[in-house]
């Protein structure tokens, strides 16, 4: 074969080496732009039907009633915050120096509108979790019983937040204890139904699977609707 022959099958050997690179490259650049595409959409959709859910739990917040022992609750936990918080929430934490004056701090609270909400409460724990994830409450933790698990990182960090998780929690006591131990407060059969239904482990659904069909529950808008009572009570002194 002749040198010319030889280089001109080189070339087209190259060329459709070349051809075959371009292809491929247009192929994955062709498979990326319909995954980055179906990507856009698949936000787009979980960002609407996020917007659907949260029309949907503030029209649950709006129909759901509060019955009198929550009324009743709300005006007593608020005087406690007005004990402890004359000041505010964030001027208190301001005069405590170390973590441990601050845990010791909510535990002292916590002991507090645990008699004045009539539950019992075996061990209060703060420990580091999730930024997202501020406590806790166990009905029957394995180890300890009844208890709370707080985010100590809200210690320093976001102090308001922490007693709204507080609170938020102590109302989960009050859910567990009406249903298992007896209807002390006097809530309706309809509402300790609500709040059985939520909390079997099969039903319950996590916030981090998704905040607002978690917040849908009725144990969690139940007590989110309680620290808002509280809160609101508690504003109208300071």
């Amino acid at each position: 074969m002749d040198p010319i022959t030889i280089a001109i099958g080189a070339a087209t050997a190259v060329t459709i080496v070349i051809v075959r690179k371009v292809r491929a490259k247009k192929r994955l650049d062709a498979e990326k732009d319909a995954f980055i595409t179906a990507l856009i959409e698949e936000n787009m959709l979980v960002k609407e039907q996020g917007k659907a859910l949260a029309q949907v739990v503030a029209q649950n917040a709006t129909a759901y009633m509060k019955e009198s022992p929550d009324l009743i609750l709300e005006q007593k936990c608020a005087n406690v915050l007005k004990d402890f918080f004359p000041d505010g929430i964030e001027a208190k934490f301001n005069t405590l120096q170390t973590e441990e004056s601050k845990e010791k701090f909510v535990k002292d609270l916590i002991s507090k509108l645990k008699d004045v909400m009539g539950v019992g409460l075996n061990a209060v724990i703060f420990k580091g979790l999730d930024a997202t994830d501020c406590g806790v409450y166990q009905y029957m933790d394995e180890e300890y019983g009844k208890t709370i698990t707080l985010n100590k990182i809200y210690l320093s960090e976001n102090p308001v937040e922490l007693i709204k998780t507080v609170i938020h929690e102590m109302k989960h006591a009050v859910q567990f204890e009406a249903i298992f131990e007896g209807n002390k407060l006097g809530y309706s059969d309809q509402r300790l139904a609500q709040w059985l239904r939520c909390i079997g482990k099969d039903n319950y659904v996590k916030g981090d699977y998704c905040y607002e069909a978690y917040a849908l529950q009725a144990v969690e808008l139940d007590a989110n609707m309680f620290v808002d009572g509280v809160m609101e009570e508690f504003g109208k002194s300071n």
